[in-house]
């Protein structure tokens, strides 16, 4: 599970690659990004900004009408006390200093997760 009481957008998807890309930018006060990436998106349910959030996973039963292949799975997403969710294969969650101009999705292959998305916070 991961939990953060930062201010997320939805940020970037790429459909062509079924990819999505949830960050919470740096700023005044805060060095650093976090981004979720989504891989194999199947589907979202998510609204663009989202304060302060925790990502788990969930069970699939009651999500089936959402899940087109045999390796979706369901990733929760609960902020203000709403649940939301996004139909993924998986999800790695980074610390990095990209500009808001740069994005791990533009560069990410499986074979080299390590490129320049900064530190692995968490695989899910």
């Amino acid at each position: 599970m991961f939990t953060s009481d930062r201010t997320f957008r939805l940020w970037e998807s790429d459909v062509s690659h079924s990819r999505m890309l949830i960050r919470s930018p740096q700023g005044p006060g805060i060095d650093t990004n976090i981004d979720i990436y989504f891989k194999a998106v199947e589907f979202i349910h998510i609204p663009t900004i989202i304060r302060g959030m925790t990502v788990q996973t969930e069970d699939t039963s009651g999500y089936e009408n959402y899940i087109f292949s045999n390796t979706g799975r369901v990733f929760k997403i609960t902020s203000a006390g709403r649940d939301y969710f996004v139909i993924a294969t998986w999800c790695n969650i980074y610390e990095n200093n990209l500009s808001i101009y740069e994005s791990c999705l533009a560069n990410y292959t499986q074979s080299t997760p390590q490129n320049d998305f900064g530190n692995l916070i968490m695989r899910m």
